[in-house]
């Protein structure tokens, strides 16, 4: 794709965001001291995070046909309690995605922020599924079947208040680690996690709180840091902080942002797939998180964020190989 058409089409699907991406509340003086705190204490939760009755603490609904396409689980309560309020909206729910034979390893797909339906996320899941690997798609809290009537899909990360955002945050990357150890134990195989843009988020930053069997990356942002301080999506909130405000708000994303924080696995075990001209994770961001962790050489597409997602032919057949190594990796 010329990287012109690529920018034009990030840039449209940009502006059908950015109406959404106002900030809900403004940073405290005290955010970064109060971030600190948190984290350290979801990192000690993180210690002690046994989940058990993965099985037998489930409700299963079938799945509206025009909505999803693998079988839905859903909690009837949160399956765990951290030290920090949850997110709103609806209990844990999954998509799961299995062949007739049994897979050889299990995959948690995390999707991206906003979404309304599983899309591209949903449709791999049944790739992988298809190929010998059992896929579980976590829908993100405030999202989808989850999202509380009248709440903007994700409103949590914007926040602006350190409980709310770390408290999304983290819920999520417990919730993926609750799915990952239940595949795990439930197939006797390695489980490991891809995320997808926001996705990517909360897959990196899961892997440098538990140990996943691997991690893959789709578009990821992991340079939350450098996407507030230059990302063309959050111009709005650039535009609505005080530059103090923004100061305080960079000094909070970096105790979250992958690029700074140590995977717990590695670098052969973590793989990045991303596009050359993407205007909502850069390029330059996902590069320089994937050398510092030692990741395995970045597959890097001639799209942009959106274009990599919707219109690359290659996307699926490229990640899965890419998800295929990781497991091999991950056996030997």
């Amino acid at each position: 794709m010329q990287p012109a058409l690529a920018r034009a089409i990030d840039r449209f699907f940009i502006a059908l965001m950015k109406p959404g991406v106002r900030p809900r509340g403004r940073p405290a003086a005290g955010m970064v001291e109060e971030g600190r705190r948190l984290v350290r204490e979801l990192e000690e939760a993180a210690v002690r995070f046994g989940p058990r009755g993965f099985l037998s603490r489930r409700e299963l609904e079938r799945p509206r046909p025009e909505r999803f396409a693998g079988l839905l689980l859903r909690w009837r309560r949160e399956p765990f309690a951290l030290p920090v309020p949850p997110a709103r909206g609806r209990p844990l729910a999954a998509h799961v995605y299995c062949g007739r034979s049994r897979p050889r390893a299990g995959l948690v797909l995390v999707h991206g922020w906003r979404q309304r339906a599983l899309g591209a996320v949903g449709r791999f899941g049944r790739y992988c599924a298809a190929r010998g690997l059992a896929a579980v798609c976590l829908e993100l809290p405030e999202h989808l079947s989850r999202r509380p009537r009248g709440v903007v899909a994700g409103e949590g990360l914007l926040s602006l208040e350190a409980g709310r955002m770390l408290g999304w945050l983290f819920q999520a990357v417990f919730e993926v680690e609750w799915l990952r150890r239940g595949l795990e134990e439930a197939l006797e195989a390695p489980a490991g996690t891809l995320g997808v843009s926001i996705g990517g988020w909360v897959a990196a930053l899961h892997a440098t709180v538990f140990e996943p069997g691997f991690c893959c990356l789709v578009n990821p942002l992991v340079d939350p840091v450098g996407v507030l301080r230059e990302g063309t999506l959050l111009e709005p909130l650039r535009r609505a902080l005080a530059e103090e405000e923004l100061e305080v708000l960079a000094g909070f994303l970096e105790l979250v942002s992958p690029l700074g924080r140590e995977p717990l696995l590695p670098g052969r075990l973590v793989s990045v797939v991303t596009g050359r001209q993407d205007l909502v994770t850069p390029y330059e961001g996902v590069s320089a998180y994937a050398a510092a962790v030692g990741a395995r050489p970045m597959r890097v597409t001639a799209h942009g964020h959106f274009s990599t997602l919707f219109f690359y032919p290659g996307l699926f057949r490229d990640v899965h190989a890419e998800v295929e190594a990781l497991v091999e990796e991950a056996e030997g």
